[in-house]
């Protein structure tokens, strides 16, 4: 299974969601492929400091990151498209409207509903309050994945 997650600038959340979901799928022991996009990322730049922060403090490894541009060939690649907002979701699926079906809010597939708040310039509490909804959404979906038969163990 591999699942994109999407944000704007691929700096912040989904840098962090796809960092936090690696460390979940390892600890679960399920077979997990992930990536990151944003939908006006720069191509290249480098995760946000106070992201890499977090997660270390976390106990979650960010490697070397660079922001990609979400693409068609992303959404087309991806099993599952999770993004941070109802826009990100939108413009995934206006980009690949024949795989759809495969988009959701993060928030939508955990059944929260809730979005996640881009920390971008509100200081280093706002990425260590973004990181813990992330890790919580992520779990929440990774638990539907497996009851759903969607991932295996390793």
């Amino acid at each position: 299974m591999k699942v994109l997650f999407v944000c704007t600038g691929n700096t912040c959340r989904s840098t962090m969601a796809a960092a936090i979901a690696r460390h979940q799928a390892a600890e679960a022991g399920v077979d997990l492929e992930v990536e990151s996009a944003g939908t006006h990322a720069l191509p290249g730049a480098p995760a946000a400091e106070e992201a890499v922060q977090v997660l270390r403090e976390g106990g979650v490894d960010l490697p070397v990151h660079q922001a990609r541009l979400l693409t068609r060939e992303m959404v087309e690649g991806a099993d599952l498209v999770l993004t941070m907002t109802a826009a990100q979701a939108a413009h995934a699926r206006e980009l690949a409207p024949e795989f759809a079906d495969r988009v959701h809010t993060l928030g939508g597939f955990a059944a929260s509903g809730e979005e996640v708040p881009d920390p971008i310039g509100l200081g280093i509490d706002a990425y260590r309050e973004c990181a813990r909804q992330l890790a919580t959404l992520i779990r929440l979906s990774i638990k539907r994945l497996m009851a759903e038969g969607k991932l295996t163990k390793t």
